[in-house]
Formats: C-alpha cells, sequence, structure tokens
C-alpha cells in the first residue's frame, strides 16, 4: 500500500529517484544521500520515500550497504538512436536557471533511451549569421527548443521540416506542433490552495508584465484570482499587482516600492508569481510582519533561491523532473513509432508542493 500519496504521485517519486541516481552516475557518485537528505530534496516523507527505494532496490539501480545504498554499476550502454540538441541561451552553460534544471533532469534521462543529447547555447544579443549555434549542425533529429531571440527563433523552427522540435514554454501554445510544459494555471490554483488552507484570507499577488505578455505569469494570475474569487473571505481585485518595469534598477525600486506597499498594507499572504528577486521581496516583508505566524509566502520554484533563506521559501515546483520524463516518454514514443511527429501533442504537466516554511501548518 502507498502511504499518503495518490498512485500517480508515487510512481513520479520513482521516477524523480531513478533520474537522480542516473545523474549520479554520471557524476562518480557511489552512495545515494541518506534518507533524511532525499527526504527534504525530494519534498515527501521518509516512509513513503523507503517504499519508493524498495521499488528501485528491486530494479536492480541500488545495493543496500552497511554505510547506506551503494549506486549499481551501469549496465552496457545503450545503442544511440537518435541525436537531439537542447536549444537555450548562454556562453559555456545554460543561463537561465529554470532551464538549466530541466537540462540536468533531462540528459541522463535521454541516455536511458539511446538518444544523444547535446547544448545549443547562443549569446541573447546573437545573430543568426554570427551565433548560430553549431551544435545544430548537422540538424539533429529532435531540437528542444527552451527559448531564443527572434532571429534563431525563426530559423529553430524552421527546423521543423526536417526534425521533431520540442517545445518547453507555454508561450509557445498556438506555434508549437510539440509543447511539454508546466501547466501555470493549476500553478496559480495550487498556491491560492495552499495560502487558504492555511488560514490566510487577505491575500496578495505580484507578478511581471512584458510586452507582449508572458503567458506563464499571465495563468498563473488567472489560476490564483479564480481560487480566491471562489473562495476566499476577503479577496479584493486590486490585490492582483504587476509590475511592468522590464529591467535592472527600474525594476528593483519597483519592486521594493511594491514589496513595501505590501508590507505595510492589511494583506496577510502574497503569492509572487516568479521566484526571481524573491529574497528581496521576502526581507522586504520579514521586516514588518511575522512570517508565518502573521504573514504567508508562496511562489514558484524555477531556481534554487527558495532553498537559499533560511527558513526556505514554501513554494509550488516548476515540475523539472516532470516535464523531463514526458519529454523523454514523448521521444521514446515517436522513436517506436506509437506517434507521428505530424502529430499535434500538447502535454501539460501538474506541479507539486515544495515544503518550505512561509506558510503556517494548519
Amino acid at each position: 500500500m502507498v502511504p499518503c500519496q495518490s498512485y500517480a504521485s508515487y510512481k513520479t517519486l520513482i521516477g524523480k529517484l531513478e533520474a537522480l541516481i542516473a545523474r549520479q552516475r554520471l557524476d562518480n557518485r557511489e552512495f545515494l544521500p541518506s534518507e533524511r537528505e532525499l527526504a527534504v530534496m525530494l519534498g515527501t516523507s521518509r516512509m513513503t520515500l523507503r517504499r519508493a527505494l524498495e521499488v528501485i532496490e528491486a530494479k536492480g539501480l541500488l545495493i543496500k550497504g552497511r554505510r547506506g545504498r551503494i549506486i549499481a554499476p551501469a549496465g552496457p550502454a545503450v545503442k544511440s538512436k537518435a541525436s537531439l540538441a537542447f536549444l537555450a541561451k548562454g556562453l559555456d552553460s545554460i543561463g537561465n536557471l529554470a532551464w538549466a534544471r530541466l537540462w540536468s533532469a533531462f540528459h541522463p534521462l535521454a541516455e536511458t533511451i539511446g538518444v544523444r543529447s547535446r547544448l545549443a547555447l547562443f549569446k541573447w544579443d546573437a545573430t543568426v549569421a554570427e551565433d548560430w549555434p553549431g551544435a545544430l549542425t548537422p540538424t539533429p533529429d529532435f531540437l528542444v527548443f527552451a527559448n531564443a531571440p527572434s532571429g534563431i527563433a525563426d530559423k529553430a523552427r524552421a527546423l521543423d521540416n526536417t526534425c521533431v522540435l520540442i517545445h518547453v514554454d507555454e508561450n509557445d501554445i498556438g506555434k508549437a506542433r510539440h509543447l511539454v510544459t508546466l501547466d501555470n494555471e493549476r500553478a496559480g490554483e495550487m498556491a491560492a490552495v495552499l495560502i487558504l488552507k492555511a488560514g490566510y484570507q487577505r491575500p496578495a499577488f505580484i507578478g511581471w508584465r512584458k510586452a507582449p505578455a508572458y503567458l506563464p505569469f499571465e495563468n498563473r494570475a488567472k489560476g490564483f484570482e479564480k481560487i480566491m474569487r471562489a473562495k476566499a473571505r476577503h479577496f479584493d481585485p486590486q490585490s492582483m499587482i504587476w509590475i511592468h518595469a522590464r529591467h535592472g534598477a527600474e525594476f528593483m525600486r519597483e519592486l521594493l516600492r511594491v514589496g513595501d506597499m505590501i508590507a505595510d498594507g492589511d494583506f496577510d499572504a502574497l503569492f509572487l508569481c516568479s521566484d526571481e528577486n524573491v529574497s528581496v521581496v521576502y526581507h522586504t516583508v520579514l521586516e514588518k510582519k511575522r512570517i508565518p505566524e502573521a504573514f504567508g509566502l508562496v511562489t514558484v520554484a524555477g531556481s534554487n533561491e527558495c532553498l537559499r533563506n533560511i527558513p526556505p521559501i514554501s513554494s509550488v515546483s516548476h515540475a523539472d523532473e516532470g516535464i523531463a520524463q514526458a519529454i523523454t516518454a514523448f521521444i521514446d514514443e515517436v522513436m517506436d513509432g506509437r506517434i507521428t511527429p505530424a502529430t499535434h501533442t500538447i502535454n501539460q504537466i501538474a506541479p507539486e508542493v515544495n515544503d518550505g516554511k512561509t506558510i503556517r501548518n494548519r
């Protein structure tokens, strides 16, 4: 019997552990982290974790030793069946932390199905003539498209006729034939439920608006407002606050101003649409409100920013592991002929709740 979790969540936990083992093996690690560390890392109870580890031990991926669980040596290498490039901004490494975490989760999984994957990096101010990523020549069989400036994006999309292009940004809905992404409306709904279950009733929302509008942030706001309108006793639509400043000092000044306004007002909770600069808001509010006793804070974790704070900030996950597993499953089905590349597919992955300490327990 699976304790305290749905079967779907339990299978996701097993998938996360298998992906972690694959990464640890690539890093030549001998031992898996302790049960205590794993339970915190994966946001689950030790009892549920132990059941999942038993399943993985039965598969032969782990060996139980006196000093901990030993990562079993890899079996014979899987014969390469296809090539893949992961297109993202960066110089020596991926610049966006959310895409970097997705690549870290996806790369070892791709190896298990015989897909040879490589990074295709470009500078954000790249021009097609000078900076077309070398890893896209020759054209790979699959291209995971994270983001790109317009010139490179247009050329990458043109490859849709010669390779299978998989988008991972919800903003590409309507432009992409194949999309695997976070269900951002569901992320907003989950943040609202977290806040209400903890007993907070006067929440605020902070998001940043780009031009053109960035669909993931808009959908997080939509999901949050929908639940609050239906269930909160004191929800004011004016509490949905948008920052329009784009970058740098102007953005930071506006963020600090809004943070002070939230801290000085009669709000008792906040959903921040992204964990970008979440520490700034956290400490601005913390100067005037007792967190989590009198004020709750939730965000969407796209980086490790939430974990850098003490106590860690409560968040809804960016679903990196789930998205990586869904991309891998999709590629496997295409290679086996179960899905034809011409078929349009949209797979929105539900987030999970990360166990932070900025929401009180009820």
